[in-house]
């Protein structure tokens, strides 16, 4: 059992994984979720809020990753985001009537595309989410060509807000370079995808590396 003075790690995972997952308790209390062989109580996800309710002492958003539904809940009343907005939250998974929710620590209004990139993410660690093997194994060619397109039009766009976020940089000084340490702060986005975006670009031949580390539009 974790020392009660040790923080939990907030464990990047679906929404389906939450829900799946066995629930463990201590004297009638949740003390987490059994996932790879580890207890989990601490999360870290993206989603889209689909609904939300103001009581007096609370605040309860309603999200959903595509892989499932689930409650935040906040004690304080100092939610800022609206039905319609992508959020990352992280916070500790708690039960109430036999219910698991996230009782809210941060939760933060993000990018769209925080919801493609958190996908390549958790797709990397884990493999394809439970529930698309199934779908996944009956596809036929068609199926298969249209999720090429669609998997090639998500990169197009990540490639897009790249892009853009150089041009928007490069205007700021003079010399119209981009320093990459700073791009992979101001974007807020896994590294690895921001890495292979650049290089995508460069072989493109919509960027170029007058020195390592310093990236400049043709």
């Amino acid at each position: 059992m974790q020392n009660p003075m040790q923080r939990w790690p907030a464990v990047k995972l679906w929404i389906e994984n939450i829900k799946n997952s066995k629930s463990i308790f201590d004297a009638g209390r949740l003390v987490g979720i059994e996932f790879n062989g580890k207890i989990v109580n601490r999360v870290n996800i993206v989603a889209n809020v689909i609904d939300k309710f103001e009581g007096e002492n609370l605040t309860i958003i309603t999200v959903d990753d595509s892989t499932g539904v689930i409650e935040i809940r906040d004690f304080e009343k100092d939610l800022k985001v609206d039905i319609g907005d992508v959020i990352v939250a992280i916070g500790l998974l708690k039960n109430y009537n036999e219910k698991i929710y996230i009782a809210k620590e941060i939760v933060k209004k993000v990018n769209p595309l925080w919801l493609i990139a958190r996908k390549l993410e958790l797709e990397k660690f884990f493999g394809l989410r439970p529930s698309f093997e199934n779908e996944t194994k009956n596809e036929n060619k068609y199926e298969n060509k249209k999720e090429n397109e669609n998997g090639s039009k998500l990169d197009e766009d990540f490639e897009h807000v790249v892009l853009e976020k150089i041009k928007a940089m490069a205007m700021e000084n003079d010399a119209q370079e981009v320093d990459v340490e700073e791009l992979y702060l101001q974007l807020d986005f896994p590294v690895q995808k921001i890495k292979e975006t650049l290089e995508k670009l460069i072989d493109d031949a919509k960027i170029y590396e007058p020195r390592p580390g310093i990236i400049k539009l043709f």
